[in-house]
């Protein structure tokens, strides 16, 4: 979970200097590939990397599958829905100053 977390920051961040797509995508895709755990959180860490090295359709594909896995948790699918907007228009996620927490993350 350090990984993805790591990943998440380093592809959000609203400080431009602290991004790192290349390296974000690498920990995400690893955390990814190490857990056990079917929830949504580690495919849409991955999207968000991927966004983040404007790679939009692996964005879109990661997000989509995590986003299947979010039954039942309305406020989670109204942002994961407003995240692949972003994606679809061709922009990375980069949430206001103060809001880096990912709300995903189990």
């Amino acid at each position: 979970m350090a990984r993805a977390s790591a990943a998440w920051l380093l592809s959000t961040c609203p400080q431009r200097t602290v991004r790192d797509g290349r390296r974000a995508l690498a920990l995400a895709l690893a955390a990814n590939q190490m857990s056990r755990d079917k929830t949504a959180y580690y495919p849409i860490v991955v999207g968000v990397a991927c966004a983040e090295t404007a790679d939009f359709k692996g964005a879109i594909d990661w997000h989509t599958s995590g986003m299947k896995l979010l039954h039942g948790k309305t406020e989670l699918q109204r942002i994961a829905a407003e995240l692949l907007i972003l994606y679809r228009a061709g922009k990375p996620f980069h949430p206001p100053p103060g809001k880096l927490s990912n709300p995903f993350a189990p």
